[in-house]
């Protein structure tokens, strides 16, 4: 059964964050798993400081519980904000 939008939850971390945490592979999203043993692939701000995780069910163990979280109709307002740190070139 294919994951919908509002199953999923998106918490913002700072990109010096990623490499110390350790990420469920159960419930994480941000996997590529054309690898043999799959890769986790973040959004990255624009500046590189920030990145973007999506999770379905609870929150992974490695997020802080103090973070932020974000509905797939949030974080797309988010990362649409033409002004923000997240929105690219318009095609």
């Amino acid at each position: 059964m294919a994951t919908g939008y509002n199953d999923k939850t998106y918490v913002i971390i700072d990109s010096s964050d990623i490499s110390s945490m350790k990420f469920d592979e159960d419930n994480l999203l941000n996997k590529d798993n054309s690898g043999f043993f799959g890769t986790i692939t973040l959004r990255k701000s624009n500046d590189g400081s920030k990145a973007i995780v999506q999770y379905k069910g609870e929150k992974p163990a490695c997020i802080n519980e103090s973070l932020t979280t974000y509905t797939h109709k949030e974080m797309l307002k988010i990362v649409g904000d033409t002004s923000g740190i997240w929105n690219t070139e318009e095609l």
